[in-house]
């Protein structure tokens, strides 16, 4: 007999039917077909889904205590995101002896690819010139204001400074890219080892040193008390004139109001926001007001792609394979969950019921 799941987040088909060997799948919330974010499973809803679940792959819904503790079934929470403690309440899962695992990576290449794209648009006026172009055409009239409007303002990655603050799988999976066009990679992270980072062609320095020394500036790291607003007015005072900013990891780890005036009067050449100090920005927003030649605006997109569903999907199903068969030994988001009094009740039984 099959183990019940209740599943709540994105998926892919390839994803969906490997876990279908395993798993009797019941889809809710924003795992339902023409849903957003905004359709998560909330309280007795989720309670309600979850009461015979023995697995839950959960998306973005609120998972607390409260709910925790009405889930007597359950064994063992699979999480999407790469911040599963955005959403889940992993102390109180761990006090209860379920583990959870999650799919941290999924946006490695993501992100780290849509970064790249940022600086390269940083770095030549890629979307400038296709506007003009398809608004005025190229002829022989305007071919030589274009290629002023250009040639005064491309360059080259190549030989270039990139400064990574948050050297994780975002962080270093950017660095890899970046070393595609030789350029120098600086990267500020506490919680990696300076010498296996040299060793991958990677030189770690402290924030200033970061700063000052950077043509691309890009902040990547998660938001703590530690890093809300690291990015402040005095660091971003200590970039270079030449220098761009771009924010792929979250929109609370930069000083927004002292970047946009820094746009304003010319302290650094440019940015790219993918992240934002409010979400969404809506309209009348200083952000709008800033030349689009000096800043970029995406709408948090670093993130999406049409193949992420597949990565997390790979990344939970491997560690789900990795955990019945015993290859497991801790749970690095709820490190003492097999300490706890309730895990022989919940997390121990996967083992003698695993599907």
């Amino acid at each position: 007999m099959k183990l019940k799941m209740l599943w709540t987040g994105e998926f892919d088909q390839e994803g969906f039917d490997r876990f279908s060997q395993h798993f009797d799948i019941t889809l809710a919330g924003v795992a339902l077909p023409n849903t957003t974010v905004a359709d998560k499973l909330k309280g007795q809803s989720l309670i309600n889904a979850l009461k015979e679940a023995d697995v839950y792959l959960c998306g973005y819904d609120e998972f607390t205590k409260e709910i925790i503790d009405q889930c007597p079934s359950l064994k063992l929470v699979m999480s999407v995101r790469d911040g599963p403690e955005e959403n889940i309440d992993l102390k109180a899962c761990e006090e209860a002896g379920i583990p959870v695992i999650s799919s941290a990576g999924r946006c490695a290449v993501s992100v780290g690819e849509l970064t790249l794209a940022l600086m390269l648009n940083l770095a030549r006026p890629i979307i400038k010139m296709n506007n003009y172009v398809r608004k005025y055409g190229w002829t022989n009239e305007n071919s030589a204001e274009i290629r002023h409007m250009y040639d005064d303002f491309s360059t080259e990655l190549f030989g270039k400074t990139v400064g990574i603050l948050g050297l994780g799988r975002n962080g270093y999976t950017l660095a890899k890219l970046c070393q595609a066009f030789q350029m120098k990679i600086l990267a500020t992270d506490p919680y990696v080892n300076a010498e296996k980072m040299k060793e991958d062609g990677i030189i770690m320095v402290d924030l200033d040193t970061l700063m000052e020394s950077s043509d691309y500036l890009v902040t990547l790291a998660r938001v703590t008390k530690e890093t809300q607003g690291i990015i402040s007015r005095e660091k971003i005072a200590k970039m270079k004139k030449s220098a761009v900013l771009i924010n792929t990891g979250r929109g609370a780890l930069v000083d927004n109001q002292a970047l946009l005036e820094a746009l304003e009067k010319n302290r650094i050449k440019g940015a790219a926001l993918d992240t934002h100090a409010i979400e969404p920005l809506g309209e009348g927003n200083m952000e709008f007001s800033i030349d689009p030649d000096k800043l970029i605006i995406t709408p948090h997109m670093a993130g999406k792609t049409a193949e992420r569903n597949w990565h997390q999907c790979d990344l939970l199903y491997h560690q789900y394979l990795d955990l019945i068969q015993g290859k497991t030994k801790t749970f690095r988001l709820t490190p003492q969950v097999k300490q706890s009094s309730g895990y022989a009740q919940h997390g121990a039984l996967l083992f003698t019921l695993k599907g």
